[in-house]
């Protein structure tokens, strides 16, 4: 599970290969990359552009890829500050 700002990517842009997204921290650190499992998982990734949302499904391998790669299965939106969600996080962080 990573949760982050949804970006698009300006390397994995779609004209080769899969479009990919870009999650990224509260300071712009990229978490991971993530693919829609499907045509709909993609279209809620791309309206999920500009938004903090949490992801989940499978970790790829890609050895091409020097960041994790995960095909996303669950996308849900999440209405917070970053203020806020920088407390989530170490929220999780104490329990993990």
């Amino acid at each position: 599970l990573f949760i982050g700002n949804i970006k698009t990517s300006n390397i994995y842009t779609g004209n080769i290969g899969p479009r990919r997204y870009l999650v990224t921290d509260q300071s712009g650190k990229i978490l991971c990359y993530a693919i829609g499992e499907n045509a709909l998982m993609n279209r809620k990734l791309e309206k999920a552009v500009g938004r903090i949302a949490g992801i989940n499904g499978t970790i790829m391998s890609d050895p091409g890829a020097l960041i994790t790669t995960v095909m996303v299965r669950n996308l849900d939106y999440l209405d917070v500050s970053e203020g806020e969600l920088k407390e989530i996080k170490k929220k999780v962080d104490i329990v993990n």
